[in-house]
């Protein structure tokens, strides 16, 4: 059982965003990368040559606001990795900024928040296919292999994310929680749940394209959440790929905000 502090089906826009914040807490921690926060933003830079794997979340306001985004910006450029920079609704602003500097538009993410009780656990029973917590290093490397495959990554970004996963994943008291989809035995899709101190933070949803449109991604949306749920957790949220859209809409998520993400270091 996780705290007991009470959670609410229908979280608080400043709790969906503390959830983003926790994400590398819980992930990020090998000496090879950069986590900072302060209360307008969040860097969290692995180093990997992949765009998802180096964040910032927030934006700078007050008079010194172009101050701050210049150095900023100058800092993430010197590091030369892409990046992607989610803009959180109070700074909406700041988007127009980040295309000015260079940093295209290029998503809309839909921030969608699901109340547990609305959970069907028929949804996470598919025929052949079985939900495991990776907690071996043989499960964190099939992981990260289907991962690589279903998200494009490179080999380099692969072993980035072993040795992002290996110590704060394979923990017993670990709050991130990878899961693997065997279809048939066969390694095809993952999960990536955080268990944050309010609601938990789903990521890295992902088929593998051979075993796609069997129901496969709301299974591995679903079972992990049901043992949330069994842990005390009352909501979730996840940032909207536009392919599993259409499959959170079906299973009752619900769009709180729109967050425009912008690429950086493509330069």
């Amino acid at each position: 059982m996780t705290s007991t502090r009470v959670r609410s089906p229908r979280p608080e826009i400043s709790t969906i965003e503390q959830a983003f914040r926790e994400f590398p807490e819980h992930l990020y921690r090998d000496p090879g990368v950069v986590v900072e926060q302060d209360t307008d933003l969040l860097l969290a830079v692995s180093f990997a040559p992949a765009p998802d794997l180096n964040l910032v979340y927030g934006g700078y306001t007050g008079p010194d606001a172009g101050q701050r985004l210049t150095i900023t910006l100058a800092r993430l450029r010197a590091w030369n990795v892409p990046f992607l920079w989610l803009v959180p609704p109070a700074a909406a602003d700041l988007s127009a900024k980040l295309a000015a500097h260079g940093l295209p538009r290029v998503a809309d993410l839909p921030i969608m928040t699901l109340d547990l009780a609305r959970l069907n656990p028929a949804d996470a029973r598919v025929e052949g296919l079985t939900l495991r917590r990776v907690t071996t290093e043989e499960d964190l490397r099939a992981w990260v292999a289907v991962s690589a495959e279903a998200f494009h990554f490179n080999e380099e970004t692969a072993q980035k994310l072993i040795a992002l996963g290996r110590d704060p994943v394979l923990g017993p008291d670990s709050r991130a929680h990878l899961y693997l989809g065997l279809l048939d035995g066969e390694p095809v899709s993952t999960a990536l749940n955080i268990h944050g101190e309010e609601i938990v933070g789903m990521w890295c949803i992902g088929t593998l394209e051979l075993a796609r449109r069997r129901g496969i991604g709301a299974a591995m949306t679903t079972g992990p959440l049901l043992e949330a749920r069994e842990a005390g957790y009352a909501a979730a949220m996840l940032g909207a790929t536009e392919l599993g859209f259409p499959v959170y809409s079906r299973l009752g998520w619900e769009v709180r905000y729109s967050t425009p993400v912008h690429l950086g270091g493509q330069e």
